[in-house]
């Protein structure tokens, strides 16, 4: 690990969205459906949340979005989306 954090702690042990609603912390990286989870903890939060993108390696690009563990996508902009959903297929069984 490279931060000072529990080593059993992850994004939902305690859930991050319960920490954001409680104003455990300021920012959180989620997709931007989790907003619904916040604003279900605190409605006090309503029109004051924003998103931005994840920071790439320059301003022009930002960085890549991880989905999950569990889920497989493909990206609408992907460089070559046939190829894509190919992994997936195989990866998928």
């Amino acid at each position: 690990a490279l931060g000072q954090g529990p080593k059993t702690a992850d994004e939902e042990h305690p859930p991050q969205t319960q920490v954001f609603a409680k104003g455990g912390v300021g920012q959180i990286i989620a997709v931007p459906g989790v907003a619904s989870l916040i604003l279900e903890q605190n409605p006090q939060l309503k029109g004051k949340l924003g998103f931005f993108p994840v920071p790439g390696k320059t301003a022009a690009k930002p960085g890549a979005v991880f989905t999950g563990g569990s889920d497989l996508v493909v990206t609408r902009r992907s460089d070559d989306h046939d190829a894509a959903l190919k992994v997936i297929a195989e990866l998928a069984g």
